[in-house]
């Protein structure tokens, strides 16, 4: 989304659905907080690329040990996420 949009719309797409039917934000639990995280993981990834194939780099940078994305439930080689 940033590649075909912008960062700004992605990230107001992207975190638009961490609110409840309250429009109230969930940050806090786990999911959200991996949501949150991971969405500025990816916008990041295409702001550092913009040539680059988006998906790839996603799925680069989940198989790489040092990578920034995180999982709150079976993480590949402990990449566990903390209190983001």
């Amino acid at each position: 989304m940033t590649h075909r949009v912008s960062a700004a719309f992605a990230k107001d797409w992207g975190d638009a659905h961490e609110c409840n039917k309250n429009n109230k934000e969930l940050q806090g639990t786990p999911s959200s907080n991996m949501d949150l995280h991971n969405n500025g993981v990816g916008r990041n990834l295409e702001l550092q690329n913009p040539k680059g194939d988006c998906w790839g780099m996603c799925k680069d940078d989940a198989n790489d040990p040092n990578g920034q994305l995180c999982w709150i439930v079976n993480p590949p080689q402990g990449k566990q996420c903390s209190g983001n």
